[in-house]
């Protein structure tokens, strides 16, 4: 099977600086030899002449070597590195392009499923509605109203979805990123967050804002008895680990290997799966950890290629 272009053009670039010297070498030599033999010819009898001229010759023949090779070897790096950064521009286009695609296949399914199935409740809910009493009436068109306003969630949702990968990454102070999103959080009184992050920065999309934002308000949402949520983290030999824990109910076994996947058409869960989706498309992960009864716990792993801990 014959190689690869790729594969061929390689070997050119390793072995044409010695080839070219090679062949510039044979002529230089070919031609100084009968050079050197015309000029003996010419000039017989005139031995020292002769051995001056040969050693201008050899001295020449050395230059004119070392001149060529480090000249073509230096030129053939040039095309080498221009050549390399053109292949890892088209490699990382092409991760963009399969990023894209497949942001685009995920969200046109949720988005889809979704408003299909909230959009079918709304003309239940008023198809219900009729010949029933006014309060009746009432309550399904509150019922209804509802409805579309988690479609207009969802919809904001998809959006920030839609943004992972968009924006430049950048160094992301975990610290005051994560007492900024808390500031958002809708947290009813009574519940505090404490962040112990100082000095974890890491790079990545700004994008993770939303991802700490929904790990705290998923756990006021779920967690029902949630009172406080703490932040921390933990160095380890393969990078940083990011915890978000919590003192709410906790998570059932049973229920933790679905806590993160997208049930098509299903009720809620757009928060983790948006969570684990943006971290695993910039190389981190995502486990739940907790103990039922006692909280969840979530830990995020970041490769140290990707944080800073001063």
């Amino acid at each position: 099977m014959a190689k690869p272009f790729r594969q061929h053009y390689e070997s050119f670039l390793r072995y044409a600086p010695l080839s070219i010297v090679g062949v510039c070498l044979l002529a230089s030599v070919g031609w100084i030899a009968a050079s050197d033999y015309l000029t003996y010819y010419f000039v017989r009898g005139n031995q020292n002449f002769f051995m001056i001229s040969i050693a201008a010759d050899l001295a020449y023949i050395c230059f004119i070597t070392v001149f060529l090779y480090v000249a073509i070897r230096y030129y053939l790096n040039e095309i080498q590195t221009v050549n390399r950064r053109a292949y890892e521009t088209l490699k990382q286009s092409e991760q963009d392009c399969r990023i894209t695609n497949h942001k685009l296949h995920l969200m046109t399914d949720i988005a889809y499923q979704d408003i299909q199935n909230k959009i079918n409740s709304v003309i239940a809910f008023s198809d219900m509605s009729r010949s029933k009493t006014p309060e009746q009436r009432e309550a399904f068109r509150q019922k209804g109203v509802q409805q579309l306003k988690q479609v207009l969630d969802l919809i904001a949702k998809t959006k920030d979805y839609q943004q992972m990968g968009v924006e430049r990454e950048t160094w992301v102070d975990v610290q005051e990123t994560v007492k900024t999103q808390w500031a958002h959080v809708d947290s009813p009184p009574g519940v505090t967050m404490s962040a112990d992050v100082h000095g974890l920065r890491i790079y990545t999309d700004p994008v993770i804002e939303r991802v700490f934002f929904n790990l705290m308000s998923n756990a006021i949402k779920h967690g029902k008895t949630t009172k406080h949520i703490s932040v921390s983290v933990e160095e380890t030999d393969g990078g940083a680990v990011l915890r978000f824990e919590d003192n709410g109910i906790g998570i059932a076994a049973a229920h933790k290997p679905q806590i993160f996947e997208r049930i098509v058409g299903g009720p809620g869960k757009f928060h983790l799966f948006f969570v684990r989706e943006c971290l695993t498309l910039y190389g981190m992960s995502i486990a739940e950890t907790g103990e039922e009864g006692k909280g969840a716990r979530f830990e995020i792993r970041i490769p140290w290629k990707m944080c800073q801990v001063a």
